[in-house]
């Protein structure tokens, strides 16, 4: 018969070790439906189109793990030569779309209406991200 200093100590070991074992998984706290991302990429000076701008859509998923990890881009594409983007995505909720073409950056954090008219406005400044 085990004491119940004994049993205690094998239930921390045992949640230590699921804790452990389950790290590593993401879980996400939404199911969104693929969803495209349009705009038009222009310059903030002059509002002129930015030709082959490169646009990176950034993940917005809610998701929940027990350490920080670094997920990839959701999606990227090459405007066209007026600057107009689409980009299909698994996700109706981008967190930020981000362009740049040689020495112009840019990025928008668009609401969910606004993903299907998004505006990049490009300057020399690099942006500080929030």
């Amino acid at each position: 018969m085990k004491s119940k200093l004994e049993r205690c100590q094998m239930r921390v070991i045992c949640s230590v070790f699921l804790a452990l074992l389950l790290s590593g998984c993401v879980v996400f706290l939404d199911h969104p439906d693929a969803e495209f991302v349009q705009g038009v990429v222009v310059r903030s000076d002059n509002g002129k189109p930015v030709p082959h701008a490169e646009v990176v859509v950034w993940e917005g998923r809610r998701f929940f793990t027990l350490f920080p990890v670094s997920y990839p881009p959701a999606a990227k594409a090459t405007a066209d030569a007026d600057g107009v983007f689409s980009i299909r995505v698994a996700n109706r909720w981008p967190a930020r779309i981000t362009a740049h073409a040689g020495a112009l950056w840019g990025y928008v954090e668009p609401d969910q209406a606004g993903i299907r008219a998004v505006v990049l406005r490009l300057s020399e400044e690099k942006p500080v991200w929030r």
